[in-house]
């Protein structure tokens, strides 16, 4: 629940997107990407009271989530810019906060700068840019509690109501001097009717999808939602792009 919790109070001091100011865009024109927002899948129950909450996680990196997302945003950004492939250690990336730390190193868990992560972490080096990708919190309807991340979310009043999530944000990184210059978090998908508990890209389902698990569900119900979950991830991207300001 500590990942929960985090990502609550990050959605509270990220929810404005900080697009790439113009004098900064003009300087960009070779960029990597980098996602480490979809290698671990949740399934999220909120009861009325605590005592009926519920959260178990598995891990999803066979599925390929932070490649196709990748993918995605290469293509959307090709036609404007170099985009250079990059050779990363994805766990390096997993953030709580993009803004200064992004990771724990050494015995006394020191936090490192993202100057630190992308000199160590990440090939080549001396790009304009960097576009990175991590998983984001929403809160759960008008509860207290939320979600984060990739996965299946019920509860409450709407336990017979389930939302599939994508939920991430992304941060534009100076090649430079390694500081953050853009940053938005992703939002509803247009064309899709969003899940009524969950902001971000996500969308209802239907019960015959959840499962108390990974191990609960069919190969079947997996395929399901990992198409789901792609869905959700390519329809938001652009949107996404154009809110951090590297598109129009």
């Amino acid at each position: 629940m500590r990942k929960v919790v985090i990502g609550l109070l990050l959605l509270l001091l990220n929810a404005c997107a900080q697009p790439v100011p113009q004098e900064r865009l003009s300087g960009i024109r070779t960029v990597g990407v980098i996602s480490a927002m979809g290698d671990e899948f949740s399934f999220t129950t909120v009861g009325l009271t605590v005592f009926g909450n519920d959260f178990k996680q598995a891990g999803i990196g066979s599925w390929g989530l932070d490649d196709f997302m990748v993918a995605q945003i290469t293509e959307a950004l090709r036609q404007r810019y170099d985009v250079r492939p990059l050779t990363y250690r994805r766990a390096a990336f997993k953030s709580e906060n993009m803004d200064i730390p992004v990771g724990w190193q050494g015995p006394f868990d020191r936090r490192r700068t993202i100057h630190e992560v992308i000199r160590t972490d990440a090939q080549p080096q001396g790009l304009d840019a960097y576009v990175i990708v991590v998983g984001d919190g929403s809160r759960f309807g008008n509860t207290n509690q939320g979600v984060r991340g990739v996965g299946l979310a019920k509860g409450g009043l709407l336990s017979k109501r389930i939302g599939l999530h994508a939920l991430y944000r992304v941060a534009v990184v100076s090649g430079q001097d390694q500081r953050v210059i853009g940053k938005a978090q992703a939002e509803a998908v247009p064309g899709i009717e969003p899940s009524v508990f969950l902001r971000g890209p996500s969308r209802e389902v239907g019960p015959s999808l959840w499962s108390d698990g990974m191990d609960a569900m069919s190969p079947s119900q997996q395929e399901q939602v990992k198409a789901g979950l792609r869905d959700l991830i390519a329809r938001s991207v652009p949107q996404t792009l154009r809110d951090v300001g590297l598109l129009n």
